[in-house]
């Protein structure tokens, strides 16, 4: 078939052939950006929003600490309200980061979250009954030794439940983000 034809409409062929291959080659190249573009985009609406719940979450628990702290040195006993405010953005960060991960079907971070939050309002009541029985008293005594011990162990429980929860979510986040590296490096070795 080739022998009998011009080599002017060889070389239209041929050019064809090769146009053909760089649009299907384009094609292919266009769908595995469209993958990996939204591969990135779901990593960034389900673990970034987590990870910035958690860190939040972290910092309040700081807060709430600061606030019985600070009334315990100064006997501002309203400083109890701020860590009141802040028990409810914890809530209310916990019930969000609840959603999320209900949407992700992830039992196991759910249940952290769930103990991460009973062991907040533990804290939080400790917090507050030390800070009621002990606001007034000028010298310290046995009982609030053993009360600060086990507000400092709750305290620390809390610390290490929400510590946890983040570097499982880091971790998640980071073969997340290793999936989509290798999902590029597959695409460009495909071209």
């Amino acid at each position: 078939m080739f022998k009998n034809m011009s080599v002017k409409s060889k070389l239209y062929n041929s050019i064809g052939a090769i146009l053909l291959l760089f649009i299907i080659a384009g094609i292919l190249i266009v769908l595995n950006i469209k993958e990996i573009e939204h591969d990135s985009n779901n990593v960034e609406e389900l673990i970034v929003p987590e990870m910035i719940l958690l860190s939040n979450i972290e910092k309040e628990i700081l807060e709430i600490q600061e606030d019985f702290s600070e009334v315990l040195l100064t006997k501002d006993v309203h400083k109890i309200e701020l860590a009141e405010q802040t028990l409810a953005k914890i809530d209310e960060q916990l019930k969000k980061a609840k959603e999320i991960l209900k949407k992700e079907n992830d039992e196991n971070s759910i249940k952290q979250l769930e103990e991460l939050e009973k062991n907040v309002h533990l804290m939080y009541e400790e917090g507050t009954q030390l800070v009621k029985d002990h606001s007034n008293d000028t010298q310290i005594d046995e009982e609030l030794n053993k009360q600060m011990e086990s507000y400092a162990k709750t305290v620390h429980h809390v610390e290490e439940l929400a510590e946890k929860l983040s570097l499982k979510q880091t971790q998640v986040a980071d073969g997340n983000l290793t999936q989509i590296v290798e999902l590029s490096e597959k695409t460009i070795l495909k071209l």
